[in-house]
Parts: structure tokens; sequence; C-alpha cells
């Protein structure tokens, strides 16, 4: 029988500023995940710094990333931890933390890599010498930890790679409250559509806005939220100008990003929740509305369509299609009954597979398994 606990460091991020991968981290911090392993958290990211400021290739950025490097090299040397547990993305975060996974090795320790995008972003980027990185850097993993079933296609890409899908988990109390205080009143009409995210081209922000004009123009009644700062310098602008020029205004209306009780009162007033992006990991906003009994239209990429099922708890579009956007949209705004029905479907699998207690318990799993082979080798 194991007794002793997993000595495990936890290399990620934390907000400022507010986005998923910081949430997962926070989220598992404050999971019964400190009780189950011997954790340590390190930083690999510098909070604070704007994300229109983070993945370019500035001197500035580069001297952070050194200084990230060092100080998780510092945590390694002082705790001794059997796994090291490494968040990544794409660009420059990938190149970081590669760094972090070779020195982890070298310094005797199992790895466990955990990237927080779309296959299909990370791998499409960049040409032969990226290529050559990558593989260099999924090949010295002990494990990849896939937040989607999309990344099961990584070892076709790079033979011998292990990949193991954990979808990220969230805290449901919180959301299950918006639900119920939504579902204590009756369906409105016209329909309350939110957006909830970075907003900017990369999340199809103008697609939903050019969707939306199409909409009004069919004399469907409806309203849209966009909750959430600005993914690249000057995208509030472009999308209040948009607004404008599509004569959306009393339609379409421009929020801050917010988060705790602000955000939960966006759940808790909208009817359904809508995520047309490029390219996707396993969005956390997007399980936050499903815990929240919210009906998901959403682009089909990355691990979206892990999170909605066509017909049965939303709807999938193609990305960049404002037209079949609009079409979705209008199916839900011209038959409302449906929006109950698809929100406990929401529910339903938020709890079989989007919990933090069971994403907790996958990991401990993966961890203990990780030291049994160290131990055997």
């Amino acid at each position: 029988m194991e007794t002793e606990l997993p000595r495990v460091l936890l290399a990620g991020c934390l907000p400022p500023p507010v986005g998923g991968m910081t949430v997962y981290f926070q989220t598992l911090l404050k999971s019964s995940l400190p009780q189950q392993v011997n954790l340590q958290f390190v930083a690999t990211s510098r909070a604070g710094r704007p994300l229109t400021a983070a993945g370019r290739a500035t001197a500035a950025n580069g001297w952070a990333a050194l200084g990230d490097v060092a100080r998780f090299v510092n945590a390694v040397r002082r705790f001794r931890p059997q796994v090291c547990h490494i968040g990544s993305a794409f660009g420059v975060s990938f190149l970081k933390h590669g760094v972090c996974v070779l020195l982890s090795k070298r310094l005797g320790c199992r790895v466990v890599l955990q990237p927080h995008c779309s296959l299909a972003a990370l791998i499409g980027r960049g040409g032969r010498a990226s290529r050559a990185y990558q593989g260099w850097i999924f090949r010295n993993c002990d494990r990849v930890l896939a937040l989607s079933h999309e990344w099961q296609r990584l070892p076709a890409r790079f033979p011998g790679v292990r990949v193991q899908v954990i979808p990220n988990g969230i805290d449901l109390r919180e959301f299950e409250m918006a639900a119920h205080q939504r579902c204590a009143a009756e369906p409105e009409n016209p329909v309350r559509f939110l957006y909830l995210g970075y907003l900017g081209q990369a999340k199809g922000t103008y697609d939903l806005l050019a969707a939306a004009a199409l909409l009004k123009q069919t004399g469907c009644g409806f309203s849209l939220d966009l909750v959430g700062e600005e993914l690249a310098a000057g995208d509030h602008v472009r999308v209040q100008a948009q607004i404008e020029n599509e004569g959306l205004q009393g339609v379409v209306r421009m929020f801050s990003g917010t988060f705790g009780a602000d955000k939960l009162a966006f759940f808790q007033q909208e009817d359904a929740f809508v995520y047309p992006s490029y390219h996707e990991g396993l969005p956390v906003a997007v399980m936050e509305a499903l815990g929240s009994e919210l009906q998901v239209i959403a682009s089909r990429v990355g691990g979206l369509p892990d999170l909605v099922e066509p017909g049965v708890n939303g709807l999938l579009v193609l990305p960049g299609d404002p037209a079949g956007l609009a079409d979705a949209m209008r199916q839900l705004c011209e038959n409302p009954r449906k929006l109950r029905a698809m929100g406990e479907q929401s529910s339903r699998l938020a709890h079989a597979c989007y919990n933090i207690d069971q994403h907790v318990s996958c990991l401990v799993g993966v961890y203990r398994n990780l030291i049994r082979e160290a131990a055997l080798s």
C-alpha cells in the first residue's frame, strides 16, 4: 500500500490576467490536490503581464522567459520532485516550457507536459525546425496530458509519444447556483446570447458580430453580450466600431472582462452561450457555461466537439462562417423551448466529465503510475 505522498512540482501561471489557463491552475491549487500529493507550485509566467504583450519575440519577453526558466530550475533543485507537471501553450510558451521539460529530465524527474491549446494551433505553426523541436520535446515527456481527444492524433505525427486524455475540470458548485437561479424564472423572449472570453479575430468576435447583423435582418428578437478583454491592442475599439457600422446598438453590448460574482451574474442572466473561436484547447469558459445549464453554439475546432454534442446540448458550426453561425442562433431564437432541455443536458455532461474532483483523481493516478514506472526501470 502506498503511504508516501508523491512529490510533485506544478509549473504554470496564475491570474492576472484572467484566462482559461490561469483559472485552471488557480482552481487546481484550491482543489483537493494539495492534500493528495506533496505539492509545490512555481510560476513560469509573470503575473500581471497583459495578454497583448505576451507571446511576442521581444527583448523584454526574452529576459522574462530566462527568468521564468531560472525560477523553475531553482524550484526543481530545492524541492527535488519525483514528478514535474508543466503547463504550456503554443508559440513562445512552448519554446520556454520545452526547455523546462529538458532540464527536468536532466535533473532526474519524471515529466508531465500539459498543453493548454489545440493540437492544430501548436503543430500548424513554424517550419521544419519548429517541428523538429516539438518532436524532441514531446519525446522527452513521460506523459503528454491532453485536454481533448483531438490530441490523440499526436503519436501519428511524433511516433512513440505517450498521450493520455484528461479533460480540464472546474468547481461546479458556484455555476450550479447560477443555473438554479435562472431556472426559477420563466424563459424570456428575446433569447439572450452570451460570449465570455477574449475579444479579437482569433476568437471569432468579428464573425459573431457579422452573424448578429444577419440575424437582425431576419427579424428574430435577441440580444448579445460580449464580455472580455481585448486579444490584441485596439480590438475593443474595432469591436465597438463594427457594432456601430452594423447598426447593432441596443442589440449587442460590450463589457470588460469580469470574474467572481460579476461573471456568475452573466451566466445567470443569459439563455445561451456562443463561442465561435478559430482554435481552442478545452476552454474553461465553455465548461462554465455547461455547468450553468446553458446550451452552447461553438465552432468545430480543437476540443470544442468534446464539449458540444449537436442537437443534444448545443450546435456546432464551421469557424469563420457568419452565415452558419447566424443560422444556428436563429434556430434557438425560433424554438426557445429547446433551451431548457439542452441546458439540462449541458449540466449532465459537466457533472459527468468536467468536475474538478474527477480531474484531480486522474492526475494523482498519473503521478503514482509514473513513480512506479521509475522504480521499476
